[in-house]
């Protein structure tokens, strides 16, 4: 009965029966005033205007396009959903319509009742006959195509396809690695072997060129169904096609992704950034000359729908550039006598063809030229929205609402259902009940409730808010399937079944109501009925991938092997590098009782699969594999037993906890990236801190297969490892003396960027463990260009083994690495390698080039800042200074990854600003791109900072931890780099960690990379002078006060401290106590914080009543100071260098006025000890009553080596007697001459 209903009512819209043409002209008495309510319609600031605009408009036309789309935009603001369709529709029956293409998509991107859906049926089934302009024609009958596909005429459906001029058929290779769009840039093999008889390696093998891969029931390729993997991957396509004449040409393409177009060659067209679609909404002009012609094209997916098509037609508009911004601009080229509406188009077009950051762009600069336009101000904040940015959206939204929710339901409900999103849940629902009580013919408000009582669980609330909402508007057949599924989650079963009926019997092959039967009768165990649903699903739509799999396992069900078999091969044919066929054929086999073919199906599946753990353990079990020549390099069991054996002869070297009586690991690199892992460690404890240091094992992730985990204690008794979670192996009863054997094979996938590349670090030498041998061996394929940075001495061999080569690094008998104090990192130190087969570091930034694809982009908040910025023309150097100290002081440095990728990703500059805080990249993004809106050029700087050791550029691989901005050399400007992560550090001072280095620099306008030093800036950079005026007492007391000014890290520690007033308090504390023995404070004051163009000053009164030591009648002081080469120096001799840090200055100025009848008998010396690198220099003088005296500790080198440390610590007691050496005073004797200046004896 289905079927005939279906039949009848596609004969009475198809093609079959004559319709006299509903598409006519309409006519217009006065179009420039009718283009001139137009205009004021989307320059209203109020509902009203609005209104008036409209009326104007009908009063004029009632009937032409553009005052029913106008109709139709009232109509959604005032939320009218059906007046929406109804306007549009009578829009598209206007053959002069001047936006008919955009009213026809927007029009298919609605949902539709069941009423409307026959009349918009009748509108497709005209406009693809009639319709003057032959995009139209195109795209109403793909939509009037897929209509008659539910009906399940699929001949009908397919002729019409078909009669879409210009498709191309196209050939298909794919995937490779395209994580995070960094493939969009990457040069892959078939960019430079296009050949179709070409073949790749590609992310799961090897790959050839598909010739014959179908289209689906659209007539374009689902590249989900055809490819795999799919998730961030990159794939190819090329075509070709012949034109009989010398003129232009348009190609045409749908896609879902970024993607690289070439023609003959040539690159025609590039997008990096493409989140939305609909028909056509690529199109290219090309200029060609008769004959044949190839189309190239890469496709660079992300996540979500992965499809494609492409057709080429005459073209005989105005040509244009192909690019993006270009072809926007064509779009709403004839509207240039209505600029704010054809603003309002450009908008349009953004959101239905590009999406993302591109519809945030045109929305921006349309809103700009109008600001309170109250259709540009609501397309704006869903342009934010869309994409992901809520800080603008909450504030433009929440202003639109204030001024115009009331009157314009569909902000109100906008309103609502932010709101909603962002978990404000009894908010929303508290708006929507009140909008439901007041105006309950708003259709979206019953949608949003019940979504909300759906997240609740509330499901009898969503069901009677379902119900109501079919009685009150119609239902659309989504709608009906949503009650279904309502039913189902309420348990009503058959109610829920008779909801997905009532779509069934009108459209017999709508997909999610096949599936939707199909799941439940399968819940059932009916697979009778299941199977049928499944197949009238692939009857209607044979490149469902994900159909074929459950057709294949309910076939299997019923007992139909064959039939299953046959449905797993249909998947493979459609997916040929996805391993589920393989794997479900292999169930299939076994079950059959032919372990062998089961064998060889499941094998098939790992390889292209290897994070299968479960499926290769099975297959380990049946049928443990014969090893591989690269296992042949793995210790055996007999090897392990020697080596425990051999710690009878082992002897302790000074520094060790532990001995690695062997460190060993196996790797096979894969074609895809991924690798193969052996890893075996015979580990000996030496002492209790070595047990504790080996007691818990952490392993990497991957499939893990533990081959071998024991203990053996002292008296040689053998103890398994007591569990394995978290990635750790936890060994039980190990005490001093016992000895670790651990074994594991790890199967890890690739790496989460530059995935199909090998990158890792090893360590032949550690901090307190002695290593009697470290081993790795890389098995590689024979393509594999390793580079490599080593440090300390270490055996090393390559050699060729049949398709592998085999590399091994390895070491022997290698002692402890001593630790020291202030001595460089680990890595610069102890025995390690890098290595890495990415190519080059163009190769490597493609990832970060990528990461920063959308960033850099304009906002009005962002102009906002700029004018502010560069008000008053400020020269260059300035205007830097200010947009530092801005994004310093303003910005707020805070971590916020609300995804995995947010981690090594920037958000775009302008949500930095809004949000008003970023982590290092999001800072250095607002910093460059406020820098480009005052006319400066700034470029991202990469950078790893001092602490953990130099970056090493012979090796191409992820080292760096921070993000700064390099400026370089320009008009007015000295190159520099800015760090604006340092919070409230000096203008002109950069971060200490980040001096010293090397970073890299990547110019987001031309995508060049440089390698630049960022040097050590001079002493005074980061000074810090402190100040003592005390006044003493008789008894060796002293009052008066203290200041501290800093430049560099001590002024942002100042300013830092000074926003808390207790902590203030305290720090201002301990300072006084560190010069001033047992010292009180008073009034202190922050005398300079608020600006980072001169020095931070804080001021505090001190007084302490032991400053001076009794010895009789004399007292003795050794002066305050802030120099420590005690501390510096303390070691007799060093093993490695020594760190200084960056270059910096302390200096210590002290006045000491004496008591009434007390005179000075000694004052210390005064003198300077030089050094290389570091000076310490004091001048003492008594002027008056005053002794004054002024130190300085000044070091201008990083580090000193362990050679030149001995020369720097013979000069230690030199150091420590002119700091020690005391001033002597007590009770004046009549005798010496009163006033008299008395010398400080010099340091010889």
């Amino acid at each position: 009965m289905r079927l005939i209903a279906a039949a009848v009512l596609a004969l009475a819209v198809s093609g079959c029966t004559t319709l006299a043409p509903q598409i006519k002209k309409v006519a217009v008495t006065d179009a420039p005033r009718l283009r001139e309510a137009a205009e004021a319609f989307y320059k209203a600031q109020t509902p009203a205007q609005l209104t008036v605009a409209l009326t104007t408009a009908r009063a004029l036309s009632p009937d032409a396009a553009i005052t029913h789309e106008l109709e139709a935009r009232l109509a959604q603001l005032e939320g009218r959903d059906a007046d929406v369709v109804t306007h549009l529709i009578a829009a598209l029956r206007d053959e002069e319509n001047d936006a008919a293409l955009l009213h026809l998509h927007t029009l298919a991107a609605l949902e539709l009742t069941w009423r409307e859906r026959d009349q918009v049926r009748i509108l497709y089934d005209q406009l693809r006959r009639f319709h003057p302009d032959e995009d139209v024609r195109a795209v109403a009958a793909l939509h009037f195509a897929m209509m008659v596909h539910v009906d399940g005429d699929f001949d009908y459906r397919d002729e019409l396809i078909k009669g879409i001029p210009g498709q191309l058929d196209l050939a298909w290779v794919g995937t490779w690695d395209n994580d995070q769009g960094k493939g969009f840039d990457l040069e892959f093999a078939p960019e430079t072997k296009p050949g179709l008889t070409e073949t790749y390696d590609g992310r799961v093998g090897r790959l050839a060129w598909r010739t014959d891969a179908p289209k689906d029931s659209r007539g374009r390729y689902d590249l989900l169904q055809l490819m795999t993997p799919t998730r961030w991957a990159a794939a190819y396509a090329q075509g070709g096609f012949t034109v009989t004449a010398d003129e232009p040409y348009a190609l045409r393409i749908t896609t879902s992704d970024p993607l690289k177009v070439w023609v003959d060659g040539k690159v025609v067209f590039a997008a990096a950034q493409l989140e939305r679609s609909v028909y056509d909404h690529l199109v290219i002009p090309l200029k060609l000359e008769k004959g044949p012609h190839v189309v190239f094209i890469k496709s660079a997916h992300r996540e979500g729908g992965w499809h494609l098509s492409a057709r080429v037609t005459p073209f005989k508009q105005k040509h244009f550039e192909g690019t993006l911004d270009d072809m926007l601009t064509w779009r709403v080229e004839n509207l240039k006598d209505t600029p704010t509406r054809r603003l309002a188009h450009l908008v349009g077009w953004a959101h239905l063809a590009t999406g993302g950051v591109t519809t945030v762009r045109v929305a921006d600069l349309a809103s700009s030229k109008v600001p309170r336009s109250l259709v540009l101000r609501a397309w704006l904040v869903d342009a934010l929205w869309y994409n992901q940015e809520r800080g603008r959206t909450a504030d433009l939204l929440a202003a639109l609402d204030a001024e115009v929710g009331e009157e314009l339901p569909f902000i109100r409900l906008r309103q609502a259902r932010f709101h909603q999103q962002q978990g404000l849940k009894q908010k929303a629902r508290e708006r929507l009940l009140q909008l439901k009580k007041d105006k309950p013919l708003l259709h979206e408000t019953w949608d949003l409730l019940a979504d909300i009582f759906r997240s609740e669980g509330w499901v009898d609330d969503e069901l009677a808010v379902l119900k109501m909402r079919a009685e009150l508007f119609g239902s659309t057949p989504e709608e009906d399937l949503e009650l279904s599924r309502a039913y189902a989650r309420a348990g009503r079963r058959e109610q829920s079944l008779a909801a997905a009926d009532v779509v069934l019997e009108r459209l017999p092959f709508h997909a999610e109501a096949l599936r939707r039967e199909a799941d439940m009768a399968f819940e059932v165990v009916n697979f009778g009925e299941a199977q049928r649903h499944q197949r009238s699903r692939l009857d209607s739509w044979p490149t469902d991938y994900a159909t074929w799999l459950a057709y294949a396992e309910t076939s299997r069900r019923l007992g139909q092997r064959s039939v299953a078999d046959e449905a797993l091969l249909e998947a493979s044919k459609l997916s040929p590098e996805a391993s589920q066929p393989y794997v479900k054929r292999g169930d299939l086999a076994y079950e059959n009782g032919d372990v062998k073919a089961a064998l060889a199906l499941w094998r098939r599946a790992v390889e292209l699969n290897p994070e299968n753990e479960a499926l290769a353990n099975r297959i380990e079990f049946l049928s443990p594999e014969r090893r591989a020549e690269w296992m042949s390099d793995v210790p055996d069991e007999a090897t392990l037993d020697a080596l425990v054996k051999s710690r009878t002869g082992l002897k302790q070297q000074s520094g060790a906890d532990v001995a690695y009586l062997l460190d060993h690991e196996v790797t096979l690199l894969n074609t895809d990236g991924s690798t193969s892992n052996v890893v075996t460690l015979v580990v000996h404890a030496f002492n209790s801190q070595g047990r504790d240091r080996i007691i818990r094992q952490s392993v990497g992730n991957g499939r893990l297969r533990v081959l071998h985990a024991y203990a053996v204690d002292d008296k040689g008794q053998r103890a398994d490892a007591s569990s394995e979670r978290n990635r750790q192996i936890f060994f039980r009863g190990m005490q001093p003396g016992s000895t670790l054997v651990l074994q594991y094979r790890l199967d890890s996938p690739p790496r989460g960027y530059l995935s199909r590349y090998y990158n890792e670090s090893w360590t032949f030498q550690g901090v307190g463990d002695q290593r009697e041998e470290s081993t790795l061996i890389l098995w590689a394929p024979l393509s594999t260009k390793l580079h490599e940075h080593r440090v300390g001495q270490l055996v090393t061999s390559q050699e060729k083994r049949g398709e592998l080569l085999r590399f091994v690094w390895s070491s022997k008998n290698v002692g402890p690495l001593i630790s020291e104090p202030a001595m460089p990192t680990v890595g610069e130190l102890a025995a390690n390698l890098n290595l890495s087969s990415v190519p080059d570091w163009k190769t490597w930034l493609s990832w970060e080039q990528a990461l920063l694809e959308g960033v850099f982009r304009d906002s009005p908040e962002l102009d906002v800042v700029a004018r502010v910025l560069g008000k008053g023309e400020p020269d260059p150097t300035e205007k830097l200074a200010r947009i530092h100290t801005f994004v310093m002081e303003e910005i707020r440095y805070q971590q916020d990854y609300e995804s995995f990728i947010a981690g090594v990703k920037p958000h775009p500059a302008s949500m930095t600003l809004e949000r008003r805080y970023g982590d290092c990249k999001d800072k250095a993004v607002l910093f460059i791109e406020l820098a480009r809106k005052l006319g400066l050029e700034a470029h991202f700087a990469l950078v790893r900072t001092r602490d953990v050791g130099p970056v090493h550029d012979d090796v191409p691989m992820q080292q760096f931890n921070h993000a700064i901005v390099y400026v370089p050399k320009q008009a007015g400007v000295e190159a520099r780099f800015f760090d604006p992560t340092a919070e409230l550090l000096d203008v002109n001072s950069v971060r200490t960690d980040d001096v010293g280095t090397r970073s890299l620099v990547f110019d987001p306008r031309t995508n060049a990379h440089t390698w630049r030093e960022i040097p050590f800036q001079g002493p005074e950079a980061n000074s810090e002078t402190t100040t003592l005026a005390l006044q003493l007492d008789a008894t060796g007391g002293v009052k008066g006060s203290l200041t501290v000014e800093g430049v560099g890290r001590t002024g942002s520690l100042i300013r830092r401290t000074a926003r808390n007033e207790q902590v203030f308090t305290q720090v201002a504390q301990r300072i006084a106590a560190a010069h001033v023995p047992n010292a009180t404070t008073s009034d202190v004051k922050a005398v300079e914080v608020d600006s980072l163009r001169t020095p931070a000053v804080i001021n505090m009164n001190v007084a302490g009543a032991t400053f001076a030591r009794s010895e009789g009648d004399v007292l003795r002081v050794r002066l305050p100071s802030d120099a420590n080469p005690r501390n510096t120096f303390a070691l007799a001799k060093r093993q490695h260098p020594l760190l200084l840090g960056p270059p910096q200055q302390q200096t210590m100025k002290v006045e000491l006025a004496l008591p009434d009848g007390f005179e000075v008998s000694r004052l210390p010396a005064s003198g300077t000890v030089s050094l290389p690198c570091l000076s310490l220099s004091r001048d003492v003088k008594l002027d008056g009553r005053t002794v004054k005296s002024t130190q300085t500790w000044r070091s201008t080198c990083e580090r000193i080596s362990a050679t030149e440390y001995l020369a720097y610590r013979a000069k230690l007691d030199e150091m420590t007697r002119l700091l020690d050496d005391e001033l002597v005073f007590g009770p004046a004797v009549s005798a010496k001459k009163a006033g008299k200046p008395l010398a400080a004896p010099k340091k010889k």
